[in-house]
């Protein structure tokens, strides 16, 4: 469970990250599509780890342990929500609002996920999942 927490924090901490780095990327249909269909799938891969993981917080950390899953658990439905509008033909300004919903699930996961702590389990898909992310966000700045 805190693994699911560490997930959901990298994911948020991607998402922010994204927002605060500047100029936006020229806008790439293709290219943007295919990163949302690889963060969807980091995403939910990285969902996957944080569910198998038995771990239990003490005390107050397993309230904030739940509120992130279920903070990933509706990024990960973002995400898919994202590429898949995005495999339709849907270009940066009707996308936007899907991507900075993803990016405020991101912010509220990783507060979640600070309070809880962080497992080892996650982190190399945490981080494959930010990089993504990263790249993504890239796209949407102003």
């Amino acid at each position: 469970m805190r693994g699911m927490l560490v997930a959901s924090g990298a994911v948020v901490l991607a998402l922010t990250v994204s927002a605060s780095s500047g100029a936006a990327t020229a806008w790439d249909q293709a290219k943007v599509t295919d990163l949302a269909r690889q963060v969807a799938k980091a995403t939910v891969e990285l969902r996957e780890i944080v569910e198998k993981n038995p771990d239990k917080p003490p005390g107050g950390a397993r309230k904030a342990q739940y509120s992130a899953r279920e903070d990933l658990r509706l990024l990960v439905s973002a995400t898919k929500r994202l590429a898949k509008r995005l495999e339709a033909g849907a270009g940066r300004d009707e996308t936007e609002g899907l991507y900075k919903r993803a990016a405020v699930l991101r912010r509220d996961a990783e507060e979640e996920a600070q309070r809880a702590g962080m497992l080892a389990n996650t982190k190399a898909q945490a981080e494959k999942t930010l990089a993504l992310l990263d790249q993504l966000g890239a796209y949407y700045e102003d």
